[in-house]
């Protein structure tokens, strides 16, 4: 992940929904994605905090389940180390399940 990057105002929006647990900001800039390509789903804040790491913050099971199926596997891999540091059961359970699977898709 590239932290170095400036983040377009789209991205800004992405993560600040994200972080708040905003599941129809977040669906809508990932509806935008397939039309326009300035997001980003897998940018970073200056913290080096993507947007799953962030719903994993705020606890927003809707958020991180509608994150996982568009981030890469490293973001999904610090969110999911992120959310045992939290204590987040059951958000580990789901992120490690999708862990699992993105792995056995490696391998297919």
């Amino acid at each position: 992940m590239n932290v170095c990057m400036q983040l377009t105002d789209e991205e800004r929006v992405y993560l600040n929904a994200a972080a708040l647990g905003d599941v129809p900001i977040v669906r809508q800039s990932l509806g935008e994605t397939s039309c326009n390509d300035t997001l980003n789903v897998n940018c970073v804040d200056y913290m080096g905090r993507s947007a799953l790491h962030l719903a994993v913050d705020s606890e927003s099971m809707e958020t991180v389940e509608l994150l996982l199926d568009r981030v890469n596997f490293e973001c999904i891999e610090e969110s999911l180390l992120h959310a045992i540091s939290k204590g987040a059961t059951k958000i580990v359970k789901v992120v490690s399940m999708s862990c699992y699977c993105a792995e056995c898709d490696l391998f297919i």
